[in-house]
């Protein structure tokens, strides 16, 4: 099993540094001041949501600031960027937007000419403003301190840690309603924004068992408004 860590992790480089030292001591930093790690993991851990808001003073900020994304974004879009690190558009970069069509919703990446020979960052921007979310994959491999955030919570978890990042357009959203087959933090770096949580349809899904429920199937949503 693998954990996905949906947005990227926010925590402070000298509490990641601290933390990197112990097996439990990252995960408290997630779930910081709601409980102690152990209690996540004894009674949250694969069973059932839980919000944590950490507020002024939280362990959580200031790891990977938006102000650096453009930079992450130009470097990887490099074709002289080293090969493990390169963005490959469509894979570790995606551009997504949510659409309607004969009644479903389904998300959309650009295709065909829409995507240039040579992708770069004005592309990039264009696409965002364009109400198109930037999503960056394996964050992990192109920041230290995420990187020593995701081993922590490995050594804590004993699964692995995949860091992805999500940047949404005001009033846009990327992905319908879906299940995925990992577990996932959210954290909320900055702005707002809605989750609607439903209940689970299937309980502790395989990575063969992702697909797109059908409207009936849902149910009734609770709507999150987690704060960065």
């Amino acid at each position: 099993m693998r954990l996905r860590l949906r947005v990227v992790l926010a925590a402070a480089a000298a509490a990641v540094a601290a933390a990197a030292a112990g097996n439990s001591t990252m995960l408290d930093l997630f779930v910081w001041p709601n409980m102690a790690g152990s209690e996540f993991l004894r009674t949250y851990f694969e069973e059932v949501p839980v919000l944590v808001r950490q507020r002024e003073g939280s362990p959580l900020a200031g790891v990977f600031s938006l102000n650096a994304l453009d930079a992450v974004i130009e470097a990887g879009l490099n074709a002289s960027h080293p090969a493990k690190y390169r963005l490959e558009v469509g894979k570790t970069l995606r551009l997504v937007k949510r659409l309607e069509r004969d009644g479903a919703y389904f998300s959309a990446q650009p295709q065909g000419a829409a995507v240039p020979e040579a992708p770069d960052l004005a592309w990039v921007h264009s696409a965002f403003n364009a109400g198109f979310s930037v999503v960056l994959n394996a964050l992990q491999l192109r920041d230290a301190t995420v990187q020593r955030a995701a081993l922590g919570l490995e050594a804590a978890l004993g699964v692995r840690v995949n860091v992805n990042l999500y940047l949404t357009p005001p009033g846009a959203q990327a992905f319908e309603a879906h299940q995925d087959w990992m577990d996932g933090f959210i954290v909320q770096l900055t702005g707002r924004k809605a989750w609607r949580v439903y209940d689970r349809l299937v309980d502790r899904p395989r990575a063969d068992l992702r697909y797109k429920p059908r409207q009936s199937q849902l149910g009734a949503a609770e709507e999150v408004h987690p704060l960065p």
